[in-house]
């Protein structure tokens, strides 16, 4: 059924309003002299028909007509899979302790991570965040885990907050502003080299959540007994939604491999692909290290399939494990932690 809104209406005013916010305001300087990353407006024309798909509604809407052809949204072309990177934001420990770098030369490495999304959205969706937080602490006392990424942390404030957990631990966020605009976090106990984040494409048919709630990466490199490695971050679009006859999450997937790839040296992932493991294994393709738990679910609530994963990618002359185990308690989350044991063993590699 079609639904005519009167000109100048509050949905209308209300949504023009959040798109003028997300794609057209400037850099708002918050810490630092850091500033909110603008994107650039290169993009399509877009129907009210189209965009009317963002917010889920059945019946495209009549706009008022000023504004029917001005809507400009970003769309990554098919053969661009990352759209637009970021230098990152590197803190040092809240505590003043870190860890000293392996200064002498190995031929293996050995550590752990705990990745998780851990839903820390605005008010009023999630629930409980102060009590989930706590819970996380306990989960950390107990695992002592020495690399930490986190999915769907969307305010700094949550930033903040988790800050006394992992004292101990370097952060690297995207660049603050008004909210984080991946959702993503890498907490680490040696201090990064590099850092970076990036956005995956968006397209016509993402919803309109999915416009503020950018997908992506974040990205930290680090130097142990003379080996280069990558940590990463990532959330995958949730649902099965297509573009251009390919389901948006495989799009992105796609995009990861593009990523991992173009580094010579090993690359360990934690990240919700919100993907299934036989869909992730079609798009696979030998690329990805799987971890050695591939059946338990990570939902909560639920036995729906696994879609929270440590994975990692292994150049030549690498050999590369990864034992995982889901952590069920304490609860945290909509989604269970996943924590790994990684073991990296070295021939001859030369860093990139």
């Amino acid at each position: 059924m079609r639904r005519d809104y009167p000109r100048f209406n509050f949905p209308t005013i209300f949504i023009f309003g959040l798109l003028f916010f997300r794609f057209f305001s400037p850099g708002i300087s918050l810490a630092e002299g850091l500033e909110l990353p603008r994107i650039p407006l290169s993009g399509f024309q877009i129907t009210a028909d189209r965009l009317w798909k963002f917010f889920d509604i059945s019946g495209p809407p009549v706009f008022f007509d000023a504004a029917r052809e001005a809507v400009k949204l970003l769309e990554v072309p098919p053969e661009k899979k990352i759209l637009e990177t970021h230098q990152a934001v590197i803190f040092p420990p809240l505590s003043g302790v870190s860890r000293n770098y392996e200064t002498t030369a190995t031929d293996s490495l050995s550590f752990s991570i705990l990745s998780l999304n851990f839903w820390l959205l605005p008010w009023p969706v999630p629930i409980n965040q102060e009590e989930r937080i706590d819970k996380f602490s306990d989960i950390v006392q107990a695992e002592k885990p020495d690399f930490v990424v986190l999915q769907e942390v969307w305010l700094f404030s949550y930033f903040e907050r988790i800050g006394p957990i992992l004292e101990d631990y370097w952060r690297v966020t995207p660049q603050p502003g008004i909210y984080n605009q991946t959702g993503l976090l890498i907490y680490s106990r040696w201090k990064p080299e590099a850092a970076d984040y990036g956005f995956f494409g968006i397209s016509p048919e993402h919803n309109f959540i999915e416009i503020f709630a950018n997908k992506g990466y974040l990205r930290a490199r680090f130097c142990l007994g003379g080996k280069s490695f990558d940590v990463l971050s990532s959330h995958i679009y949730s649902g099965r939604v297509k573009f251009d006859g390919n389901d948006i999450p495989d799009r992105q997937i796609q995009g990861l491999k593009i990523l991992t790839a173009s580094t010579s040296i090993p690359v360990l992932i934690g990240a919700d692909l919100n993907t299934a493991v036989p869909d992730l294994q079609k798009l696979d393709s030998g690329h990805f290290v799987m971890e050695t738990d591939l059946v338990s679910s990570t939902k909560a609530k639920s036995n729906d399939p696994k879609i929270d994963y440590i994975l990692g990618r292994k150049p030549d002359g690498c050999r590369m494990t990864i034992e995982t185990r889901v952590i069920r308690e304490p609860l945290v989350s909509d989604h269970l932690p996943v924590f790994g044991k990684i073991r990296l063993e070295f021939s001859t590699i030369e860093p990139r």
